[in-house]
């Protein structure tokens, strides 16, 4: 009787193990790079979106100012002569905010052992419309940032809010109060509104001020301090003495620049990522180095 060679049982059973082995190796491997790939591409569309933003409030901030007023509002300048024109008011408002920011009341959070309040809303005046067409002159416009909360992906214990920023060439709507239906509309009137992000967990802005550290009558250097506050409103200047005015000249209307930080959740609210970045405001240096250099 011929005798063929063959693998032995033992021999099978440990070619089995080693294949189990290699092919659950493999299939981690593969596990892995899927998750890594899929990360990568949540982390450049999150890059994305930062950029966006940080871009948009970036070109919208530098530009922020108060403009020039007049007893009837604030002064334009006619476009085809370039002299200067007076709006017309369709109502007397007694004040109109040129630069303010408001937060959402008790709900303060704790973001690298420091305490920030929820960003609600940011409203200001600036030359940096998005819509221009066929136009050489700049346009003064007031734009908002609104913090709104997403109904649609919140839940009970995740919580999902969308940015808004809105645009009017009407100055004194400061509000961005819309008119009823029936209601003849003017160009002026209009206002353009645009979703600049969304599934946001979290959005911090702190505006940051320089402040006289020292008197000038003792001290003949003046010495600056930054002060930080999350709320940011015009004082009336009607109703201030004349050394509110003067301590009022020294220091400016505007934030000398904003601090932003922003959370964003991933596509299934599970993960979160933080951003940070700070906008200068290039009036606030412009009004700077004018008061400088007339003390000089």
């Amino acid at each position: 009787m011929r005798k063929e060679k063959a693998f032995t049982l033992l021999e099978v059973l440990i070619a089995i193990s080693i294949s189990t082995f290699i092919i659950f190796a493999m299939t981690q491997v593969y596990r892995n790079v899927v998750r890594y790939i899929s990360k990568n591409r949540e982390l450049m569309s999150l890059n994305r979106k930062v950029c966006l933003l940080v871009d948009q409030m970036e070109k919208d901030l530098t530009c922020a100012f108060i403009p020039k007023l007049s007893k009837n509002g604030p002064v334009k300048k006619n476009q085809k002569s370039g002299k200067e024109v007076v709006k017309k008011e369709k109502k007397k408002k007694e004040k109109i905010s040129f630069f303010k920011v408001e937060i959402y009341e008790d709900e303060t959070r704790r973001v690298k052992g420091k305490r920030w309040e929820l960003f609600k809303n940011i409203n200001f005046i600036t030359t940096n419309p998005l819509l221009v067409f066929e136009q050489n002159c700049q346009r003064f416009i007031r734009v908002s940032y609104k913090l709104i909360k997403d109904k649609e992906t919140s839940t009970r214990e995740k919580v999902s809010y969308n940015l808004f920023r809105k645009e009017t060439l009407n100055l004194e709507n400061e509000e961005f109060l819309v008119f009823e239906e029936g209601v003849k509309k003017e160009k002026e009137d209009l206002i353009h509104t645009y979703l600049v992000a969304k599934n946001i967990k979290d959005f911090y802005l702190q505006c940051v001020e320089l402040k006289i550290k020292s008197d000038e009558s003792q001290s003949e250097k003046v010495e600056y301090e930054q002060v930080r506050t999350f709320v940011w409103k015009d004082e009336e200047e009607k109703e201030s003495s004349k050394k509110e005015k003067e301590k009022k000249r020294k220091s400016c209307i505007v934030p000398q620049k904003v601090e932003i930080v922003v959370n964003f959740w991933d596509e299934e609210l599970r993960y979160e990522h933080s951003f940070e970045c700070s906008i200068p405001i290039f009036s606030y240096l412009v009004e700077k180095n004018v008061a400088e250099s007339k003390k000089k």
